[in-house]
């Protein structure tokens, strides 16, 4: 799978993962909503699962603000 992107709203798009600084801004997600544990193996798992990509976290982006309201992940 390559990187996805799609509008699913106004200024809301859903996509995955490309890089670091978006796996910093997911792992900060989790962490602020679930607890400090939750962030360190959301990077944990995006840097060193064997089976998994970046492809297989995708998230919810407000466009107007950064801000991500919304994440999953597809562990295969």
């Amino acid at each position: 799978m390559s990187a996805y992107q799609q509008t699913i709203g106004q200024n809301v798009t859903l996509r995955t993962v490309r890089d670091e600084r978006d796996v910093d801004r997911y792992a900060a997600f989790h962490a602020t909503h679930f607890g400090e544990h939750a962030g360190i193996i959301c990077d944990y798992l995006l840097h060193h699962h064997p089976e998994i990509s970046y492809d297989d976290f995708l998230f919810v982006e407000n466009e107007s603000t950064g801000e991500v309201v919304s994440t999953t992940c597809l562990i295969p």
